[in-house]
């Protein structure tokens, strides 16, 4: 029988356990989820790779004064903000810095200054801005752009980022000297600016010294430089307003002055309508020469005082087409040559003495009678724009129409013919002669489809037997119309 000697556990298998435990312990468990320590660094990770830009880092308009006038040297007006990274949505805020005041822009707040648009199918957005192309002085403003960004479909992943750039206006020689300047008071300057050195200079002989600068605090300018304007019609312009963000950080007290030849013109100019955004200047516009107007501003530090200025210019309205005589009951076409204004009433109307006999709704042609009660009178044409007259009145006398006349006399055949012309119409109908006179009592026949119309008046013809005046030297005649007139008496030789 064998026998076999009970072998002792070596020391390397002591260590070959200890590794495997060691193994056994590196191994995770199924409840352990690797992502939970890692999530946060991978959406940090990816938010700090998501960012907006804008393609350009500034949008100017280049300027030259001439002896003709501000020339546009170039003029670069639009710029696109677009996100960088992986995300599903943006939202944009927009805000306008001039000097240390900003005031927020977003979409609704578009005006003519601004335009912000979203690119259809892109988190992309167009920014256009339509410059003063007027300005009288170099100026630069700060468009800042934040945007909250939307990494996933459910907003609840969200970044912030933000960009800049510039809008300037800057002459590319000297600025116009007809500039308007504010006067800032020197301790006002930042320290080391030439003024202070120019200062220096001019106390060392003794000259008083004003120190301007061209600021930025507060700029106003009109919608439209020049505005044409039917005369008496109503006008309104726009002052835009920048640097302020309510009301209150301007002097209430707003200034206007206004230089035209017609004071009433001149008092119907007036604010209709104030925000921090613009100001509504209305007024009435001149029949001739230009309304010019200027509108001062302060702040409500009363330390800087702007202005800007426009002018209104009348468009001629033409003179009216009418008959200067007139007779009654008879009609007449009339052009009064108004223009149709939507904002206003434009009508015409015709007056005797204080009463007003005919008017019109609107401004187009039309036809106007005359009355038998007018006959003798002076009427008057009067057009009206709003609540002007225009100064235009135009006179319309109303006369009666003649006397019937007897033209002619001739034979033919057995018959002396007597021809008659009449004037005008009587009770609607043609005014005709109703009968002939004579100082034998003589009767005459009224030829039937005799009567002719012509211009100016009416023909008829009148028959009598040549036998019945053959006893005669001499006849006289008259001709007596509708109306009762009688004509002139003519006689008539055999």
């Amino acid at each position: 029988m064998k026998h076999f000697a009970k072998k002792k556990r070596g020391f390397n298998e002591i260590y070959f356990v200890l590794y495997l435990s060691a193994i056994i312990l590196l191994i995770p468990k199924k409840t352990d989820n690797p992502t939970n320590e890692t999530g946060a660094e991978f959406s940090k990770l990816q938010s700090s790779q998501v960012f907006i830009k804008s393609e350009k880092s500034a949008l100017n308009l280049r300027l030259r004064a001439s002896a003709e006038g501000i020339e546009i040297v170039s003029k670069d007006s639009s710029n696109i903000i677009y996100p960088v990274g992986n995300l599903h949505s943006v939202d944009y805020h927009f805000s306008l810095v001039s000097g240390n005041k900003m005031m927020r822009i977003d979409e609704s707040d578009s005006t003519t200054l601004f335009v912000i648009e979203k690119l259809e199918n892109t988190n992309n957005i167009k920014f256009t801005w339509f410059p003063n192309e007027k300005q009288l002085y170099n100026k630069n403003y700060t468009i800042i752009c934040e945007a909250d960004i939307y990494l996933d479909s459910l907003q609840k992943e969200k970044t912030y980022s933000r960009t800049e750039f510039s809008l300037n206006i800057y002459y590319i020689d000297e600025q116009p000297r007809s500039l308007s300047r504010r006067l800032i008071p020197s301790q006002q300057r930042d320290a080391g600016e030439s003024g202070e050195e120019n200062k220096a200079g001019d106390a060392q002989r003794n000259i008083p010294v004003k120190v301007y600068a061209y600021s930025n605090l507060l700029d106003i300018y009109p919608e439209n430089n020049s505005l044409k304007s039917l005369a008496y019609s109503s006008w309104q312009n726009k002052i835009y307003l920048i640097g302020i963000q309510n009301l209150s950080d301007i002097d209430q007290d707003i200034r206007i002055s206004v230089d035209s030849d017609d004071q009433k013109m001149v008092e119907s100019v007036k604010i209709l309508e104030r925000n921090s955004k613009y100001l509504i200047i209305k007024g009435i516009t001149p029949a001739y020469g230009d309304l010019n107007v200027e509108v001062f501003i302060k702040s409500k530090n009363g330390i800087e005082e702007v202005s800007t200025s426009f002018k209104v210019s009348p468009i001629a309205i033409g003179n009216p087409v009418v008959e200067r005589v007139m007779y009654p009951e008879k009609k007449y076409p009339i052009d009064p040559k108004l223009p149709i204004i939507s904002s206003q009433k434009a009508y015409s109307r015709i007056s005797k003495g204080n009463n007003i006999i005919f008017e019109t709704n609107n401004s187009a042609k039309f036809d106007f009678t005359p009355s038998v009660l007018d006959t003798g009178s002076t009427l008057y044409l009067e057009r009206i724009i709003g609540t002007e007259i225009l100064p235009e009145r135009i006179a319309i006398s109303v006369k009666s129409y003649p006397s019937p006349e007897i033209i002619s006399f001739r034979e033919k055949d057995d018959d002396v013919l007597i021809t008659t012309k009449s004037y005008g119409i009587h009770e609607s109908n043609k005014n005709l002669v109703v009968e002939i006179v004579s100082s034998q009592g003589l009767e005459f026949r009224d030829l039937t489809g005799s009567t002719q119309k012509i211009e100016g008046g009416t023909l008829q013809v009148f028959a009598i037997k040549k036998s019945r005046v053959s006893d005669f030297d001499k006849i006289e005649l008259k001709a007596i119309d509708s109306r009762g007139f009688v004509s002139k008496t003519m006689i008539y030789r055999k």
